[in-house]
């Protein structure tokens, strides 16, 4: 009897690692359910006059370039942008903008922006926000809008290399 249990015990360990959870399990770790989770984590490039339009957005109307940024979206809305030297090249590479806000494309279209935050003249600027993302995202994008203006982006996520 005890080798039998031992058995059994042993039988449902394994059947339990190789058969696939149920979708009830599957699913469990769904952010209404209590974990977010990364929608988006990219790096951040400044936008070039040349630029698409993106979700009707356009780019701004001078070319900008960045030495470091990065965006991250999770599932319950939290967004944090970082931006390091997001500036127009030009004589003294400042930025002119004096406040910055992030916009979420997905789905096609613009669905959130963040409130503005302080956006220094050496072009950097971080924000912290909490935004509303749909239940189903696709193709997100993160957009840098110059004075919280969600119809101009000078910053997107992606890369210019």
């Amino acid at each position: 009897m005890r080798v039998r249990r031992r058995f059994l015990v042993l039988t449902a360990v394994v059947a339990a690692t190789l058969v696939p959870a149920s979708s009830a399990v599957a699913h469990g770790d769904h952010p209404s359910r209590g974990r977010a989770h990364d929608l988006l984590r990219a790096p951040i490039a400044g936008s070039v006059t040349s630029d698409p339009v993106i979700f009707t957005a356009s780019p701004g109307q001078a070319p900008w370039v960045i030495d470091r940024g990065n965006a991250r979206v999770r599932t319950d809305g939290r967004i944090d942008v970082r931006v390091e030297g997001l500036v127009i090249p030009r004589g003294d590479n400042t930025n002119p903008v004096p406040r910055l806000s992030a916009s979420l494309a997905c789905n096609g279209k613009v669905v959130a922006t963040t409130d503005t935050v302080p956006f220094s003249t050496a072009g950097n600027a971080r924000i912290h926000d909490r935004i509303r993302v749909p239940q189903r995202c696709i193709a997100p994008v993160v957009m840098l809008n110059p004075n919280g203006n969600a119809a101009v982006y000078i910053g997107i996520t992606g890369t210019e290399e």
